[in-house]
């Protein structure tokens, strides 16, 4: 019995090592040769384009990048930032933007953090004031 547990433990590694080189092979395919700084240009764009969808996520954009959550994250190592850190800036960037310019007065500040794939204005506000120092109301009040 032991020996046979000790075959089966090792063709779990083989398998295991088998998957992780067959996964960074397909990543280096789908990126056209160019790496990991190719894709992670790709995921950007596709986080630029998808940002106002509240169920944007790590899943999703590995879902139809054809990649691993974990071929992902690996992109993303050299970014100081997390895939989902990376969409929460882009999408404060984009609420302060809009605030800023108030282009459309009459939106209240949960409208604008909801139009922009926030879930809670409180969260929205939360994040808002640590990432910039003041409250969305102060931005939309200096403008």
């Amino acid at each position: 019995m032991d020996e046979i547990e000790a075959i089966e433990g090792m063709l779990g590694i083989l398998d295991a090592a088998i998957h992780m080189g067959a996964t960074f092979l397909a990543g280096m395919a789908l990126d056209g040769g160019g790496g990991v700084d190719h894709l992670r240009q790709r995921v950007k764009a596709y986080i630029r384009l998808h940002l106002r969808d509240p169920d944007l996520a790590i899943d999703r954009i590995a879902a139809a990048l054809s990649c691993s959550k974990r071929y992902l994250h690996m992109c993303f190592a050299d970014e100081g930032l997390s895939i989902t850190e990376f969409i929460w800036t882009e999408r404060l960037e984009q609420c302060r933007r809009e605030l800023a310019a108030e282009a459309l007065p009459g939106r209240t500040l949960t409208e604008v953090a909801f139009s922009w794939g926030f879930h809670s204005s409180s969260h929205f506000s939360r994040l808002f004031k640590k990432r910039f120092g003041a409250p969305p109301s102060r931005t939309r009040h200096c403008s």
